[in-house]
């Protein structure tokens, strides 16, 4: 009878534990921090969709998404202590992808590709919505894959994955203003392009 009430105090407890890392976001990675393996699983299960959304916008394929997904974990609860609370776990998580992405895709000298994209979700105030109506998401992010490299990098981290110029500075290695005037002309480029769409769709 008392083993019975031990094992079921513990899994109450187990449950309860269970429940506090799903609720408590701080806790969860404090748990992380002391290697526990159920706080890193639901970790890595609540997150692992998003992050991996996040590498297919920049991989050529699902199966080396998630390679590169695979390695960004292994260092998430590597560095996972350096988490301070300021920004949201989820956004934490997102820009460490993106900045490892980037780097993986620098060494390969490859470009930026995205499989899922809504226009409407792009920060572009030099084209209006009824610009961008007429044509499917495809057509306008095939245009931005298009754009020289600078361009298309800092156009999709400011635009689609919401960096900062400073953000993006440090992260491509060049200055903020560089950044700024390569936004400036990546959207310059893509309204031309689309006009010159318009016209000859008409």
């Amino acid at each position: 009878m008392v083993l019975i009430q031990a094992v079921s105090i513990s899994t109450l407890n187990n449950q309860q534990y269970i429940q506090e890392l799903e609720s408590d976001e701080n806790f969860l990675v404090q748990e992380c921090v002391r290697q526990s393996r159920l706080a890193q699983k639901i970790l890595y299960e609540h997150n692992y969709a998003k992050l991996l959304g996040t590498c297919l916008r920049y991989c050529e394929n699902q199966a080396e998404a998630e390679d590169i997904l695979h390695d960004c974990f292994i260092k998430i609860f590597k560095v996972i202590s350096k988490f301070n609370g300021t920004a949201r776990l989820s956004t934490w998580l997102t820009r460490l992808v993106i900045n490892e992405v980037l780097m993986y895709l620098r060494k390969k000298k490859r470009l930026p590709k995205q499989t899922e994209f809504d226009p409407t979700t792009v920060d572009l105030p030099e084209i209006s919505d009824e610009e961008l109506e007429p044509y499917t998401s495809n057509e306008v992010f095939d245009l931005i894959r298009k754009l020289p490299l600078g361009y298309k990098e800092v156009l999709c981290l400011f635009s689609i994955d919401g960096y900062s110029h400073k953000e993006i500075a440090k992260a491509l290695n060049i200055a903020e203003s560089s950044s700024r005037s390569q936004l400036s002309r990546a959207r310059k480029i893509l309204k031309d392009k689309l006009k010159i769409k318009e016209v000859n769709n008409a």
